[in-house]
């Protein structure tokens, strides 16, 4: 039984070969049906992904895409979206040349900035995420880093640029019409700025700060508190060490030279010529009226005789320091010895001009002498003292102990 299953299968295959062999023709090939390559359906792609742009940040609040390597046969535009206080700003740029600017962006903080393109066949490429953070302007950390302190008759401006942006601080105290400009350069590494001339008391500075990139801080106010100067007495010989007398006559080198109105010593005097009387012939200059001139030189101008007589020291050169005086103290030579009665008394200005301060009768039973000159502003580079009288009915000589003078410094 399982030899003619064989059988069966071999008879089978016979007939199948020859039925083959009968259907096709000699030397004969047979192929697929062949379709034209116009007609075959391409699928087209959109743009590659836009993550090559290089993005610009500096210190002016805005974030700006260069887009000039964008394939312009085939992308047709480029759109960025980004989140705006909830809001999702989607903006189609087709200007490739020109930088993309976001601004108003939060400053120091990420933002992210969806970039894609659309194909000029109308596709889109995928999407890709730019994170940005914007660098704020220059103008409000230097607003922020500005201090303000009042000095004496003046209040002082602490600036810092260590930016990379030149700037300007803008100023003006109480209700001044306009403000004042002051370059801070960078870099500025910490320096002072002092406006003088000030009222003591309390003012309101205002001021405010812009960079060159545009930027600019807002208006802040300070209340500041001027000082008052100083009053100096200047009553010691270290205080008055470079002024330069002048005395129309004195007695002699040893005994009588006007410095010793400047020495702080009680047992030094200035004086003139002794022996001299209404009657007596000594020459006119040895005689009332007499001159004291005392300026306040920095550095004390040297006298040939030592007498300090000479003509150009009633103006010596400078440089000076000028004193807003406010008392001018004489001491005769003691409580019981006093000389000198009645006095001009003149501020002298760095000018040269001359400003009568009064007439003065001085004290015949003390002797410290106080002349006050409270309502006096101005400042003087010397002080002037004509002896025009004496006591004595005919003693014809003067003398007295020391000068001293309050008053202020130039601020």
């Amino acid at each position: 039984m399982k030899k003619n299953n064989n059988i069966y299968k071999i008879l089978a295959l016979s007939f199948f070969v020859l039925s083959l062999m009968m259907g096709c023709k000699e030397n004969e090939l047979v192929f697929p049906e062949q379709i034209p390559a116009d007609e075959i359906e391409v699928t087209e792609r959109g743009p590659v992904k836009q993550n090559g742009f290089t993005v610009i940040t500096i210190d002016d609040e805005k974030v700006k895409f260069d887009i000039s390597t964008v394939d312009v046969e085939t992308v047709e535009s480029i759109f960025f979206s980004h989140n705006r206080a909830g809001v999702q700003e989607v903006t189609e740029v087709k200007n490739f040349q020109e930088l993309y600017i976001i601004e108003n962006l939060p400053v120091g903080m990420p933002t992210a900035i969806e970039v894609w393109a659309k194909g000029k066949n109308g596709l889109e490429s995928k999407k890709y995420t730019y994170s940005v953070s914007p660098l704020p302007y220059p103008a409000r950390g230097l607003a922020n880093n500005i201090s303000i302190e009042g000095g004496i008759k003046s209040v002082v401006f602490f600036m810092l640029n260590l930016s990379r942006a030149n700037a300007t601080l803008y100023y003006k105290i109480d209700d001044a019409a306009t403000f004042t400009e002051v370059d801070m350069p960078t870099p500025t590494p910490g320096v002072n700025f002092e406006v003088k001339g000030l009222a003591p008391g309390l003012h309101t500075v205002s001021y405010y700060v812009a960079d060159e990139n545009g930027g600019q801080s807002e208006i802040k106010t300070a209340q500041i508190d001027v000082l008052e100067p100083p009053l100096i007495n200047y009553n010691t010989a270290e205080l008055r060490a470079g002024w330069t007398p002048y005395a129309s006559n004195s007695n002699s080198l040893q005994e009588g030279p006007p410095t010793f109105m400047l020495d702080a010593n009680p047992n030094t005097i200035w004086h003139t010529q002794w022996l001299t009387t209404i009657t007596s012939n000594h020459r006119p200059d040895q005689k009332y009226p007499f001159t004291l001139i005392f300026t306040f030189t920095e550095t004390r101008a040297a006298s040939p005789s030592g007498l300090y007589d000479e003509e150009f020291l009633k103006n010596p050169a400078g440089p000076y320091k000028p004193i807003l005086i406010k008392e001018v103290t004489l001491l005769h030579r003691a409580v019981n010895n006093y000389r000198v009665k009645d006095i001009e008394l003149y501020g002298i200005k760095e000018d040269g001009t001359e400003v009568k301060l009064g007439d003065y009768t001085l004290s015949n039973t003390q002797q410290e002498n106080v002349i006050s000159l409270a309502d006096n502003e101005t400042f003087f580079k010397a002080v002037k003292i004509i002896c025009l009288t004496t006591f004595h009915p005919t003693d014809q000589f003067a003398n007295f102990n020391e000068i001293f003078i309050k008053g202020y410094e130039v601020y």
